[in-house]
């Protein structure tokens, strides 16, 4: 997924160089890493928010428009959204 957001490698590479540490090279990769990862949790949060809550809402709306189609109350229009939704998360 981090990879499909744009300037994702660029920000990458910007942590990783910034990262300065002294010792065995087993110490600065560990290290390194420990940065990283801090760093890419706060990215995500900020870039991406919370996914488990936008998968739920978005499974939540694909629920509420399969109930629709069931009773046969679908519009032409409705039916198009649906469509999109059920290719998006199949996308994924």
């Amino acid at each position: 997924m981090w990879l499909r957001v744009e300037g994702f490698m660029d920000k990458f590479k910007e942590w990783w160089q910034s990262y300065s540490f002294r010792g065995e090279p087993s110490f600065v990769l560990a290290k390194k890493f420990q940065a990283l990862k801090y760093d890419l949790k706060r990215w995500n949060k900020e870039a991406l928010g919370n996914v488990t809550v936008r998968k739920d809402a978005a499974l939540e709306k694909l629920d509420y428009w399969d109930s629709l189609e069931r009773i046969g109350s679908l519009y032409e229009e409705d039916s198009a959204y649906l469509f999109v939704l059920v290719y998006l998360g199949r996308a994924k």
